[in-house]
């Protein structure tokens, strides 16, 4: 069956420029069948080539785009290369502990969510995924094959509870993939004397459990908290509170929400 088209009004030229979104509002014309979920052609109001990306006619996003090459052939070949090349990039710049492995749009992975925890006792691995669209749903099994071949884990928990799933049409759920395993976690942030240990819980903590994708910022703010009073605001783990105390703040205090304040000794830290 001949690949579904979506004609768009790409005003000043943002998909061109490379957002990765087109909206509902944008659409012109579709011509040919399609599943939701489906990777469809993209063009723009005089039909020249913007790419190719998945639609969800329920979403306001209506297509996420995957690639800019028409031509590219979207398949578990397509989605097991874009893995392996996120984790080849995660590698260079050096992460090699706990980091975030997929940054949906930005790895060209719209809606994926891959962060890996090393537990600092006893070296294991595990992944936490989340799929927060049905474009990525229904490349689950592709995914998850492509994570365990590269990142080789010793576990993947999914986090599929999250509210934009619902927006999509798919299930909140939550679980380990295969058989159970430990999922409150101790995680180290930093190298040496900047190192931190920093509870992480996969199952129950916020979004993946932890936000490793902060982690750089995290470490940042020993150097410029030093002799402060530092609040973090809705601290979550602690990223941000616990690392200016290890950078000898003054005096920090995290509050987890409005009611629940929490103060960090550097004592606790040494």
């Amino acid at each position: 069956m001949a690949q579904a088209r979506i004609r768009i009004n790409d005003t000043g030229d943002r998909i061109r420029d490379g957002h990765p979104w087109v909206f509902a509002t944008q659409v012109l014309k579709e011509e040919g069948s399609y599943a939701p979920g489906d990777v469809v052609q993209v063009a723009d109001s005089k039909w020249r080539p913007l790419g190719q990306g998945y639609i969800n006619p329920a979403s306001m996003i209506r297509v996420r785009l995957l690639t800019t090459d028409p031509n590219e052939r979207v398949g578990k070949p397509f989605i097991r290369a874009r893995i392996q090349q996120a984790w080849a990039h995660r590698q260079r710049m050096g992460m090699k502990g706990s980091c975030r492995v997929v940054f949906g749009e930005s790895d060209f992975l719209p809606g994926l969510v891959a962060d890996l925890f090393v537990d600092a006792r006893d070296g294991k691995r595990v992944l936490s995924v989340q799929f927060l669209t049905l474009g990525m749903e229904r490349w689950r099994d592709a995914v998850l094959d492509a994570l365990h071949e590269f990142v080789k884990p010793d576990g993947i928990y999914l986090r599929n509870d999250v509210a934009i799933r619902e927006k999509e049409g798919l299930p909140l759920e939550k679980g380990p993939v295969g058989g159970p395993f430990r999922t409150e976690l101790v995680i180290t942030e930093g190298e040496g004397d900047a190192a931190v240990l920093m509870h992480a819980d996969i199952a129950e903590g916020q979004k993946t459990g932890h936000f490793l994708d902060q982690v750089r910022n995290h470490i940042g703010v020993q150097q410029w908290g030093q002799g402060l009073r530092v609040l973090d605001c809705f601290t979550h783990t602690g990223g941000f509170g616990l690392h200016a105390a290890k950078g000898c703040a003054a005096e920090v205090l995290g509050s987890i929400s409005a009611a629940r304040p929490c103060a960090w000794p550097r004592a606790t830290l040494n």
